[in-house]
């Protein structure tokens, strides 16, 4: 129930894992790899798992640092994936699976709160290439990410795993709880369709910038 959710009790893990003989893999809580250390340090377990901010954020486990020592964004998760998905997903080559969409509305959530306009065309997209030319002109306008593991950077409000906790993710920032929206008011349009992801938004609906460069937007997209 996402009205229910709150951080999670890692002294009851703990305690489940003192109780039992058997190996234990703790799941919950998992937001980033400072998470992951964290939970093996208090609970004792001999494993963790992420679900939700994982979908978010791929190279959660690694710190978001690759082999080189390089940090990977969003932009470059987002692009990988849709490579990936477009080479080895099953049916791939008659066009796009329908999870593809609510894949890229978690990688790149925050980009598309602040950017209205990419947001509707991501709703719009049917196919790879229309994908990475909303992921190509978030990159250009310099939107701004969650900052995975960047000390001082990291922004718990701009990420979709904090969606349903944005008051303490907001307390953590040290940023203002945006106000909630007016009683009545709508967060998307009638008849959009309702994929995960799609076509809402968690807080108040973000304001259009009035300097979008969209004319390149548009030799891309529909």
């Amino acid at each position: 129930n996402k009205q229910t959710v709150g951080a999670c009790d890692f002294e009851k893990i703990g305690a489940v894992k003192a109780a039992l003989r058997i190996p234990v893999i703790a799941n919950g809580g998992i937001g980033t790899r400072d998470d992951v250390l964290r939970c093996l340090r208090e609970t004792g377990v001999d494993g963790v798992m992420s679900s939700e901010a994982a979908l978010e954020n791929p190279a959660l486990f690694c710190g978001n640092i690759d082999s080189s020592g390089t940090y990977i964004d969003q932009n470059r998760l987002a692009l990988e994936y849709l490579e990936l998905a477009e080479q080895h997903l099953p049916g791939s080559d008659s066009g796009t699976p329908k999870c593809v969409k609510a894949h890229m509305f978690k990688l790149v959530y925050a980009g598309l709160q602040d950017h209205v306009d990419l947001r509707e065309h991501l709703v719009r997209a049917t196919s790879f290439k229309e994908f990475r030319a909303v992921v190509e002109e978030l990159a250009k306008r310099n939107w701004r990410q969650p900052r995975f593991h960047v000390e001082g950077e990291y922004r718990r409000h701009r990420s979709w795993y904090f969606r349903y906790r944005m008051g303490e993710a907001c307390l953590a920032d040290g940023v203002e709880l945006p106000p909630p929206p007016a009683k009545g008011e709508k967060r998307k349009k009638k008849g959009a369709k309702t994929q995960e992801g799609e076509g809402q938004s968690e807080g108040p609906p973000p304001k259009r910038t009035q300097t979008e460069p969209m004319a390149e937007v548009a030799t891309a997209m529909p």
